[in-house]
């Protein structure tokens, strides 16, 4: 079922992005929320649908969040401390904001 919010709350404990895009350019709140509609549930926020808002607001994205916190940590003079720091160039340029994948 699309609207099976007890899968849908499953995979995001397990870690599963709310915010990825399929090949059509959906998230699977737009999907949950489509299906809601197609099988003519008449509330909006219910099902997975419901899961996949609270979850967005409830649980910041954990790569963003840690990014933000070895900002903090590194402090003003951060952008030569994370250059000197021993890892792969593309974490260094995320946490230097220069990808934000």
């Amino acid at each position: 079922r699309w609207n099976n919010s007890a899968v849908a709350e499953a995979l995001l404990m397990a870690g599963a992005k709310c915010g990825v895009k399929d090949v059509e350019g959906q998230t699977p709140e737009d999907v949950a929320q489509k299906h809601a509609y197609d099988v003519h549930i008449a509330q909006k926020n219910t099902g997975a649908h419901r899961i996949l808002v609270y979850h967005k607001s409830h649980f910041p994205n954990l790569q963003r969040s840690c990014r933000l916190k070895i900002r903090s940590v590194l402090g003003d003079q951060r952008q030569d401390k994370i250059s000197q720091l021993k890892l792969p160039q593309a974490l260094k340029d995320y946490l230097l904001f220069k990808y934000t994948y």
